[in-house]
């Protein structure tokens, strides 16, 4: 930020310290930055406008500083160091804007935060992150109606803000307030100045995450102790040359991880989004999105489908939620599940919560050394868990595994009239990741004859 020109009374008295001003200064201050005061000024300030004896309580009990960003769809927190002394403002400040989309970019904004605002904008839509470019900044909710005071600003180190507010904007979710991040771009991310006031103001506004160039890290790791503060700091790639890749473990912490009782579409952006992690991705689908898939399954099934059957046959293989997601929506009386000792560890966790299902469903597990131990065992395995079963009353789950796998169950091994059991889905082409909102079980009555093991099964129900 640079003070070198001021044009107006207000600029005039900014440039001075703060100790100087009487109370009716300091309220004359304050009213003139409006609902910003309590954001951009120096607490002495805000402190010496509320003794203002002709300034009403209802005024003055909102010139306590701000402690906390709010937390809204669309929000970002712009980050600036002011590099004049004396000053009236703080050393650092944070203005809380949000994006929304169908609006243009708000007039009150300053200049310098528009500019940087539509490169951001125009950038993003270029390189195909966002599909539209119908979207404006405006301030937040909270600030409503402000005008900046006509101060230059210098707003590049809010780059990473802005990049990773309209991203989150765009997929429907919030942002955590208390993570931060200061940093510019040029070709790739770089440096920004006054890192120790940025991460001092970060200590006020209880920031639990403070992202930086990676090559600010030891600097700012320093500042942090100095500070005893309890931030834990974030790297930003300064090697990779796309913005979504440098900032990816930014966005996993910035992003607030959807709850069930938010609606499935931002649940499902959430999930199928490139900065969530593998085992992350999993987890959250066990925990947020699988109670409505198994609902929706539930309803789409066909009335034939026996209620409940006897037995469900079907796999832990690299997609070991489909087992549990098979449980709950078929509601057997006894599951047997088969596996291979090199994804006992990747599965056990949901062959735990199989095992402590809803629907009362006992589960039988059967391990085998290896693939080929699997293909070669799992004929007389599953002949003597069906063997005294009504042939009606099993389901083969033909979605995990290996293919051939399934095609021997199906043509080799289903009963007549037993069913077979297909979950058709789509993949994102993003994240690799079955999109939740595709998901559909296709299930249909094999019409296999004893005497013709290769006779093709009949579909009898797709949704």
């Amino acid at each position: 930020m640079n003070f070198d020109h001021f044009q107006d009374r207000i600029d005039r008295k900014l440039c001075r310290s703060p100790d100087s001003l009487r109370p009716q200064d300091a309220s004359d201050i304050a009213s003139r930055f409006g609902p910003l005061a309590r954001w951009c000024l120096d607490p002495i300030v805000l402190e010496k406008a509320r003794l203002d004896p002709s300034v009403t309580r209802s005024v003055s009990q909102q010139w306590f500083p701000a402690r906390r960003c709010p937390q809204e769809a669309g929000g970002c927190c712009l980050l600036f160091a002011n590099n004049h002394a004396p000053s009236l403002l703080r050393s650092a400040f944070v203005l809380p804007l949000r994006w929304r989309r169908g609006i243009k970019f708000s007039p009150t904004l300053p200049p310098a935060v528009i500019d940087l605002g539509r490169r951001v904008l125009n950038m993003l839509f270029e390189q195909k992150l966002i599909d539209s470019i119908n979207w404006g900044l405006d301030w937040s909710s909270e600030i409503g109606e402000a005008r900046f005071p006509p101060i230059p600003l210098e707003a590049e180190s809010g780059w990473a803000s802005l990049v990773a507010g309209l991203l989150v904007a765009t997929e429907g979710g919030h942002v955590n307030p208390a993570v931060w991040a200061s940093a510019a771009w040029r070709d790739g991310i770089v440096e920004v100045d006054r890192l120790d006031a940025k991460l001092a103001l970060a200590k006020e506004f209880a920031v639990t995450h403070f992202f930086v160039p990676r090559n600010q890290l030891p600097e700012a790791d320093t500042m942090i102790r100095r500070l005893d503060a309890s931030i834990q700091l974030g790297e930003l790639d300064q090697a990779k040359s796309k913005p979504r890749e440098a900032l990816k473990t930014y966005l996993q912490s910035l992003k607030v991880r959807p709850t069930i009782h938010d609606p499935i579409e931002q649940r499902t952006a959430y999930y199928l989004s490139n900065d969530l992690d593998h085992e992350a991705a999993r987890t959250f689908y066990r925990d947020v999105l699988m109670h409505e898939i198994i609902t929706r399954c539930r309803l789409r099934l066909p009335p034939k489908v026996p209620a409940p059957p006897e037995a469900l046959i079907t796999i832990a293989s690299n997609n070991p939620e489909l087992v549990l997601l098979g449980i709950e929506v078929f509601q057997p009386r006894r599951c047997l599940v088969l596996y291979t000792a090199d994804l006992a560890a990747d599965t056990f966790a949901v062959r735990e919560a199989a095992r402590e299902n809803s629907v009362r469903c006992e589960v039988i597990e059967q391990p085998f050394a290896d693939l080929a131990h699997l293909r070669r065992e799992m004929l007389p395995t599953i002949r003597d868990f069906i063997r005294p079963l009504p042939s009606h009353g099993v389901i083969y789950d033909l979605t995990p595994g290996p293919k051939d796998v399934s095609f021997t169950w199906m043509l080799e091994l289903a009963s007549p009239d037993s069913w077979l059991y297909y979950l058709r889905h789509s993949i994102d082409p993003g994240s690799r990741r079955p999109d939740p909102l595709s998901l559909a079980p296709v299930v249909w009555q094999s019409q296999r004859s004893p005497s013709m093991p290769s006779s093709p099964a009949r579909p009898a129900w797709a949704p």
